[in-house]
């Protein structure tokens, strides 16, 4: 990848092995091709449906029949994975709720902010403060 920051991937990489390890993902599955260049390409905003179908070789057709063939969909491999790294980012406190959601491919807080909100009830800031990282996040 030209873009490639390999500073940035040591330090991102054992967040998204923690993550990953949380989601479970089969290995040798689309979906966790899928996972792995999303990975790559979320702090860049290039996360983008074809841009991915293009690192895995597929149409963009192809890509969402085979997702649905593994009962799954480009958007929700999505946000589970933004999911399962902004649990591990927030734990993190030397990161700010901004910089997570550059980590995490948002325009800006206030959308990670929302996001955040949806996946677990509560503000980033939130968990963090009041220390709600329990299991059931």
């Amino acid at each position: 990848m030209l873009t490639a920051d390999p500073k940035l991937l040591a330090a991102l990489e054992p967040f998204c092995d923690m993550a990953a390890k949380e989601r479970n993902t089969a290995a040798g599955t689309l979906r966790a091709a899928v996972e792995n260049e999303v990975e790559k390409l979320l702090p860049h905003g290039k996360a983008k449906k074809e841009t991915v179908a293009k690192a895995v070789a597929l149409s963009t057709r192809t890509l969402s029949r085979r997702l649905a063939d593994e009962g799954a969909t480009y958007e929700e491999v999505v946000d589970q994975l933004r999911r399962s790294l902004a649990l591990q980012y927030i734990k993190e406190l030397s990161m700010s709720v901004s910089q997570i959601a550059w980590l995490l491919g948002y325009e800006g807080s206030t959308s990670f902010n929302h996001a955040f909100r949806r996946w677990t009830g509560g503000s980033p800031s939130a968990a963090r403060d009041q220390k709600l990282l329990s299991p059931m996040y």
